[in-house]
């Protein structure tokens, strides 16, 4: 598929050369709500750098270059990369189908043999199947749903084919998504409409702001960052206290949650290795999120009415 790939690019009228330009990186998904916020979080850090935004349906909100192409075309997509020349790719696309991962691990061998550094976007999930017992960034990726599975098998492979790459875990995400409604929003919805919400007991995570979490990605990835890497806050709570506490937050005091099944699993990912990286200003706490949550303007009209 490699070669296939080489032939293809060369076959077009700008050719791949030995330069990378330095400040370019490509994103992969860029219309995904963490690739609009990591966009932000880039562009605030690291002002300098050019950012071209491959989406396939919603076009990014922010004023950056933009390219339309799916996952299924991938002579497209290297061909883009031998345009622009970037110095990083980001792959922040969604999907678990063959399709998806043939683009994984194509990009994986090419990029690294054209020393261009991979940002991928894993999951707590790869790691699914051993959340019977607290993790680290050291254990290997072991899925037990389809979702898991995929994610291990896309880490493996850069384990496998790469010495150039970043993987980054992260688990329970909170905020404001401007493509769809979040988990956070959705939440808020039912609340709002008394609806009966339902929730789990026994699910232990690290919580994070969006914002947080792609300031993280931000700092990282243009240090260089290797290897797999826990995202997130540096402490855990349990689902049900979490939830109890963002519904007090918002006004729904002595809020009664039925719930819907008990387990016991550990799906934080807390971060170690982050801090090899960046310096302690980078150390949320789940608390971080809430003082954030209830100043979303978005949100504002799910307070409870009085």
């Amino acid at each position: 598929m490699l070669d296939k790939i080489e032939k293809l690019i060369i076959m077009q009228k700008n050719k791949w050369d030995s330069t990378l330009l330095a400040n370019n990186i490509m994103i992969l998904g860029a219309s995904g709500w963490i690739s609009h916020y990591l966009i932000d979080s880039i562009n605030a850090l690291h002002p300098e750098q050019q950012i071209c935004g491959v989406y396939r349906s919603n076009k990014p909100k922010q004023n950056i270059k933009t390219e339309k192409i799916n996952n299924s075309e991938y002579s497209k997509i290297f061909h883009l990369i031998s345009e622009i020349r970037p110095h990083m790719v980001i792959n922040f696309t969604r999907g678990e189908t063959d399709t998806d991962f043939n683009l994984h691990l194509e990009l994986v061998k090419y990029l690294s043999q054209k020393g261009i550094y991979y940002v991928y976007s894993s999951s707590s999930n790869a790691t699914d199947a051993i959340w019977d017992n607290p993790y680290t960034e050291l254990s290997v990726g072991n899925g037990k749903s389809d979702y898991g599975k995929f994610k291990a098998k896309c880490e493996k492979a850069l384990i496998d084919y790469s010495n150039n790459y970043v993987a980054f875990r992260f688990a329970a995400t909170h905020g404001y998504a401007p493509n769809r409604i979040s988990r956070t929003e959705l939440f808020l919805q039912k609340l709002y409409a008394e609806e009966v919400v339902p929730v789990n007991l026994g699910i232990f995570q690290n919580r994070t702001y969006i914002s947080d979490l792609t300031n993280m990605m931000a700092a990282l990835i243009i240090k260089r960052a290797q290897g797999i890497i826990h995202l997130g806050s540096i402490d855990q709570s349990e689902e049900f206290e979490f939830l109890s506490k963002l519904a007090s937050l918002f006004g729904y005091i002595d809020q009664v949650f039925p719930v819907e099944r008990e387990e016991n699993a550990y799906v934080s990912t807390l971060p170690l290795k982050m801090f090899d990286y960046l310096d302690s200003s980078y150390k949320f706490q789940e608390q971080d999120t809430f003082d954030k949550l209830i100043r979303v303007p978005e949100f504002q009209k799910y307070k409870k009415r009085i």
